[in-house]
């Protein structure tokens, strides 16, 4: 069993060496620059350089014009603070954000003034910029807390350059040296990969948006699933054919979504290219397992998603819906977990036979805030024990053979920070992979033990 604490390395160094070294010799370089972004007044508060609310001079503050940045287009969120930063070629940068809480995603917004003026570009997804560092037109180092990133190409790809890049969203373990991921800390579309068990995992691919969920059936056939927020919420479905290295985009995925709080759980995909997925309406859709309180509806694919037929509405109206997990039965057939909320507060897992048309609760289900089936009768459910007396997060590990009428119950102490979310996947009722910041760790035997590095 884990046990003891291990901290991410070099994480309290980052914002010391980007503030000492970038920050500082990039600043030097750039006093000549002619341009200065300020913030206003607004009602007696103090408001950031955004928008209606900045200013910017180019004249060392002899003159004043607004600096207009910009709007998410389908965002009616204000800005945060901003920080600002030119470069010695007279480019000047700005990212802002919107406070994660209330709004919906992107958070982290990043803009270039050149001749043109002000150009909105890419993105941060789910994360915010507390630093910025020009260094000309196409380079650029900025900071999310203890996350270094450069871009080379003017923002459209940043890459992580401390600590080490890991999964931030969604492991898919396919073999004990070999998994696939999705997010990083500094990009929400990033698909990453491993061949030594976790060691060193290297981004294969960088999607637009959000990936919400990541699923290899075999080891070269995979789907991503991405959610922009716009006027119209777009998902978009891809594939990859040749184990994550090229993705192609299969399409928008169901055109019909239209509301920005419906979200789409799934798909989860079988090697011969059926797959299901669900859409449950009152989501945050940028969020995995955020939750829904109906209709939900499944849908079904038999050709890697290129066409999608509607199915049963699942028993869940009103009632709210946590993580949800399929695994293929028979060609077509799926069997599946979700941890179902009622109105009266009382959560449980409950089980379908029959890719949703009915829902049965799982004998002696725990109180838990992820399940996976890793096959027809066998499955994983754990969550995170509230704690009072320690600091040190306790997992709750259940594992079942026979459809919950029996279950193993471990408790596991769990390595890095308190802060840190645990990643796990399971290839079968006894392999499995625990990711938590950039450590990844090993079980053989269900959970009882486990080890550091590739299995």
């Amino acid at each position: 069993m884990v046990s003891g604490v291990y901290e991410m390395s070099g994480m309290a160094d980052v914002r010391r060496y980007v503030e000492a070294k970038v920050l500082r010799s990039v600043i030097r370089a750039t006093r000549t620059c002619g341009i200065v972004v300020a913030a206003g007044r607004h009602r007696g508060r103090r408001r950031p350089a955004v928008g209606s609310g900045g200013h910017q001079s180019r004249d060392g503050g002899r003159s004043w014009a607004t600096a207009d940045l910009g709007m998410i287009p389908g965002s009616v969120c204000g800005r945060g603070g901003i920080v600002f930063s030119d470069a010695p070629d007279g480019t000047a940068w700005a990212a802002t954000g919107q406070n994660g809480g209330a709004c919906p995603s992107p958070f982290g917004l990043l803009y270039r003034h050149g001749p043109s003026g002000w150009q909105q570009l890419r993105p941060w997804q789910l994360t915010g910029i507390s630093s910025l560092a020009a260094v000309g037109r196409d380079v650029a180092y900025a900071v999310d807390g203890s996350v270094l990133a450069r871009t080379d190409d003017g923002g459209r790809r940043w890459t992580q350059l401390l600590p080490a890049a890991a999964p931030a969203g969604q492991v898919d373990a396919l073999t004990a040296a070999t998994a696939f991921a999705a997010q990083d800390a500094s990009d929400a579309g990033a698909i990453l990969h491993t061949t030594d068990g976790g060691r060193h995992w290297r981004r294969v691919a960088d999607l637009p948006g959000v990936i919400t969920q990541l699923d290899f059936p075999t080891a070269s056939q995979g789907v991503a699933v991405t959610f922009q927020l716009g006027r119209k919420p777009l998902w978009q479905l891809w594939r990859s054919r040749n184990g994550g290295l090229t993705w192609d985009l299969a399409g928008r995925l169901l055109a019909q979504i239209t509301s920005g709080n419906t979200g789409v759980y799934g798909p989860w995909m079988a090697a011969d290219g059926h797959g299901v997925l669900l859409t449950i309406a009152g989501t945050i859709p940028w969020e995995k397992a955020s939750g829904g309180t109906g209709p939900v509806r499944a849908w079904n694919t038999g050709d890697w998603g290129v066409h999608w037929t509607p199915g049963s509405l699942l028993p869940v109206v009103g009632d709210t819906l946590g993580a949800i997990s399929f695994a293929p039965d028979s060609p077509g057939r799926w069997v599946g977990w979700l941890i179902h909320s009622t109105a009266r507060g009382d959560g449980r897992v409950e089980a379908t036979a029959d890719t949703g048309r009915t829902l049965a609760p799982v004998p002696g289900s725990p109180a838990v805030d992820n399940v996976q089936l890793a096959g027809p009768a066998t499955g994983f459910a754990w969550g995170i024990e509230a704690t009072v007396h320690t600091s040190v997060p306790i997992m709750s590990l259940y594992r079942t053979r026979d459809d919950g009428r029996h279950w193993q119950h471990l408790r596991i102490v769990l390595p890095g920070p308190s802060d840190s979310t645990p990643l796990l996947d399971f290839t079968d009722a006894d392999h499995g992979w625990l990711v938590i910041g950039t450590a990844t760790w090993h079980t053989s035997d269900g959970g009882r033990t486990w080890h550091r590095g590739q299995a």
